[in-house]
C-alpha cells in the first residue's frame, strides 16, 4: 500500500489579501520544506510558524499512525520518496 504521507493532501489557502487561492500539496512533498510559495501570487509562508506548523504536525502524526496500523495488519507500506 502507498504510505499515507504520499496520499494525504494538505490544502494551503494563500493568506495574501487579494489572492486566497487554495493549493493542494501531497504531505510527503512538504518534508524538509521550511517555506511554501503560493503558485498564484508568489507570497511565501513560513511552515514552521502557526497555523501551518501545528496543522502539518497533526497530519504527520495521523499519517504515521495509519501507516503503523497498516503494517500491523501485515500490509507492506511504501513511500514514493
Amino acid at each position: 500500500m502507498l504510505s499515507w504521507f504520499d496520499q494525504h493532501l494538505f490544502e494551503f489557502e494563500c493568506p495574501g489579501p487579494e489572492c486566497g487561492k487554495v493549493t493542494k500539496e501531497v504531505l510527503s512533498n512538504l518534508d524538509n520544506m521550511r517555506r511554501f510559495a503560493c503558485s498564484h501570487c508568489g507570497l511565501t509562508v513560513d511552515l514552521e510558524a502557526e497555523p501551518y506548523r501545528g496543522a502539518l504536525s497533526e497530519l504527520r502524526r495521523v499519517a504515521t499512525e495509519l501507516d503503523k496500523q497498516a503494517r500491523q495488519r501485515g500490509e507492506v507500506v511504501k513511500r514514493i520518496k
